[in-house]
């Protein structure tokens, strides 16, 4: 790597692909109008070539098998926290799933922490997204008899449904989304749609690099970063960089601030600066799948995967809100593979009855509903990037469990003939729990975040962070991405442009 840079990017997912690409193409340095030298590092590996959905490259090709969570990448394609790693970050295994944020979520976002960002100034951002992952809503050919039963019982219900969008191009529903990254380049994501503009524009990437820090000095009351120590192949160095923006995702980004000096001062070694919200205001969605056994069938073999419609139930001021969805259930792979089903909770005894059962496994479904907007806990990244939140919290669990009684009533509208026992506990050890936020939270001032509305850290000059820590409530890949497109802009025009 050379000395110095005008932009380090630290992260190569839906945040730092997106930046690296368009900062490259629309940015230049604002005192000389030359064009930018920017890396992008990420300590995952680099699947280069260019896309061909449909088809797909055959470096990508070659390794990815389409059986779940086989791909010759996994030695090295995962952080300690977990999360997938390489260029193009978590939306290498991402499910595809594009629901952008409504005029809703927007408004909670701005009571929540003060940012501006409106749903009308995220129009571009919106547009943006849209055209360059290709999300269009779900056809109705494509979707298995269970979810059009979804629909049909919701309604019934006097809910009203909302069709699932997917961002896919030329998808021939393989059903590995989730599980491994796309053979064929269908599933959007910035490895294909955005590190292409990246490395036209110039970009240098740099994959299988772990950076260790940020380098931070005290500037006055306050203090500047000056770039990055990082190691790569064995070798640990640093870079200088006028700029650095960090989008290693709720977890990393905090873990990275600890070691460099900026958060809880419980939580960091060598403080140089302390923000006692580093880390701090996480939230996640507590899910728990309810099953139904029906007579004839909810699947349909030649669709392994896919989404379709899910309803809304929002809690007192926008909190505690329920999710329900089949994005799980009628379509094929996620959690109907067939040792998981002989163990299924509604599957009968070993015997005869067990026999015929596993003959009908196309006859099993499930609705899943999420607790999300859990404002009642508020979880924190510990200093080796463990999410400590407590998801027992009384008024959560009721919460779930009033969702597990709207999936049981529509799974017995839609003519479910037994399902899950809804009185027994939640496992809260096995239920998964997604959609991270917070951590480094954009808002108002440093009373209550890490960032401004601009993504520039409160506390430290030519700092930026974008990532999933930085929306204040719900976020996920999609969304991410979504604001990573109002990001750039921004940061261009505040920072890179002539003008």
């Amino acid at each position: 790597m050379p000395e110095h840079y005008d932009v380090l990017i630290v992260g190569a997912g839906m945040g730092g692909g997106i930046l690296a690409a368009r900062i490259a193409e629309h940015g230049v340095n604002a005192r000389t109008g030359e064009k930018l030298k920017i890396a992008l590092i990420d300590m995952g590996p680099y699947l280069k070539g260019d896309p061909r959905p449909g088809y797909g490259n055959p470096a990508r090709r070659a390794v990815y098998s389409n059986v779940p969570g086989v791909d010759d990448t996994n030695f090295v394609s995962s952080t300690p926290w977990g999360t997938s790693a390489g260029i193009g970050g978590q939306s290498l295994h991402w499910g595809a799933d594009a629901d952008l944020p409504s005029e809703e979520d927007h408004e909670d976002w701005i009571s929540e922490t003060g940012v501006d960002w409106t749903y009308e100034k995220l129009t571009d951002a919106r547009n943006e997204i849209t055209e360059m992952f290709h999300i269009q809503p779900v056809p109705e050919a494509v979707m298995c008899p269970g979810s059009l039963k979804f629909r049909d019982a919701v309604i019934a219900m006097g809910y009203t449904p909302r069709r699932n969008h997917r961002a896919v191009l030329n998808c021939i529903e393989c059903g590995h989304c989730a599980e491994n990254g796309c053979r064929y380049d269908s599933k959007s994501g910035i490895l294909v749609r955005y590190i292409p503009i990246a490395e036209r524009n110039g970009v240098e990437i740099l994959p299988n690099t772990w950076v260790e820090k940020v380098l931070i000095e005290k500037k006055g009351a306050g203090a500047v970063a000056k770039g990055v120590v990082y190691t790569r192949a064995g070798k640990t160095e640093q870079a200088t960089a006028d700029h650095v923006m960090l989008c290693c995702n709720s977890t990393g980004t905090s873990v990275l601030l600890y070691k460099s000096g900026y958060g809880p001062k419980e939580k960091v070694k060598d403080l140089i600066v302390e923000n006692v919200h580093v880390g701090k205001h996480t939230t996640m969605s507590l899910q728990n799948a309810v099953w139904g056994v029906f007579d004839e069938p909810v699947k349909r073999r030649d669709l392994a995967w896919g989404s379709s419609f899910r309803i809304q139930d929002r809690g007192p001021n926008g909190y505690l809100n329920l999710d329900i969805n089949d994005l799980i259930s009628f379509h094929g792979f996620i959690g109907n593979y067939l040792y998981q089903l002989a163990v299924n909770e509604v599957s009968p005894e070993f015997g005869k009855e067990h026999k015929e059962y596993m003959k009908k496994w196309m006859h099993l479904g499930a609705i899943n509903p999420h607790v999300e907007r859990q404002r009642l806990v508020s979880g924190e990244v510990s200093a080796t990037g463990q999410h400590i939140i407590n998801r027992n919290h009384p008024e959560i669990l009721k919460r779930a469990q009033e969702g597990r009684e709207i999936a049981r009533a529509i799974l017995l509208k839609m003519g479910a003939k037994r399902t899950s026992d809804i009185t027994k506990p939640f496992d809260i050890g096995s239920t998964p729990a997604g959609g991270t936020s917070g951590g480094c939270r954009a808002g108002k001032d440093r009373s209550n975040s890490v960032v401004n509305s601009d993504f520039e850290c409160h506390d430290i000059e030519n700092l930026y962070i974008c990532d999933n820590g930085v929306v204040p409530t719900g976020a996920g890949g999609i969304i991410t991405a979504f604001v990573s497109c109002h990001a750039w802009r921004r940061i261009v025009a505040n920072h890179f442009s002539r003008a």
